[in-house]
């Protein structure tokens, strides 16, 4: 109802919380697996891995249409749709 949608509205703050650095996920670029066993996997913390993919060929092969007509035309892929998939 529109009166609710109202008091949802009023209720939410009117910016976004500051996050505190302490509480902030690392970034870091192109980590080894031996710095993140170290560093975050065994002190279970997050992290943000970013720079990894910049050069796995499939970001370029997979969006070219004729490659992967000529490789894998042949094949059937199945196709779900809709919410509850599977």
């Amino acid at each position: 109802s529109e009166e609710a949608h109202c008091l949802v509205q009023q209720s939410l703050p009117r910016q976004a919380p500051e996050i505190k650095e302490e509480a902030a996920v690392t970034r870091v670029e192109r980590i080894s697996v031996r710095d993140f066993k170290q560093n975050f996997f065994k002190k279970d913390l997050p992290v943000v891995i970013t720079g990894v993919m910049d050069d796995w060929p499939a970001l370029s092969l997979w969006r070219d249409l004729r490659y992967l007509r000529e490789n894998f035309g042949h094949r059937t892929v199945p196709v779900e749709l809709g919410r509850i998939a599977g």
